[in-house]
């Protein structure tokens, strides 16, 4: 863009002013305002740490097969906005489980974690409720 406005310049067109658009600036240059140090001493932000939803959920194992690893089945529900219903929904989320200590049709806790595997991003917490046994 800036190469287009000098050969514009340079063939006698009207005077074009090349100035950068405000996304190719730095985040602090684009928004002086924002940033600067008065405004942001008003608000201390050193205690603020953002939620981070579902960071904890409660599921049944569904499969125990693979080596420290179980797959957990978190059902939970959202609401549809155009008919205002609650919609139920499962999901299968692969958790660490280290102690290989859950079998299936347990109830467990899991967390997320950091990525474990390519698959596995949460963690066992403990068990709820003992499934029952075959």
């Amino acid at each position: 863009m800036l190469r287009l406005h000098l050969a514009l310049a340079a063939r006698g067109a009207a005077a074009v002013v090349a100035r950068p658009k405000t996304h190719q600036l730095a985040g602090f240059q684009a928004y002086p305002r924002l940033f600067s140090d008065d405004l942001l001493s008003k608000f201390d932000t050193s205690h603020h740490v953002p939620p981070r939803h579902h960071t904890e959920m409660d599921g049944i194992v569904v499969s125990d097969k693979m080596q420290k690893t179980i797959n957990v089945a978190v059902t939970r529900y959202r609401v549809v906005p155009k008919y205002n219903k609650r919609q139920r929904y499962t999901r299968k989320f692969m958790a660490h489980d280290e102690d290989e200590e859950c079998r299936m049709g347990d109830r467990v806790r899991i967390k997320m974690s950091r990525p474990i595997s390519k698959k596995k991003r949460f963690s066992f917490v403990r068990i709820l409720e003992r499934g029952q046994s075959l």
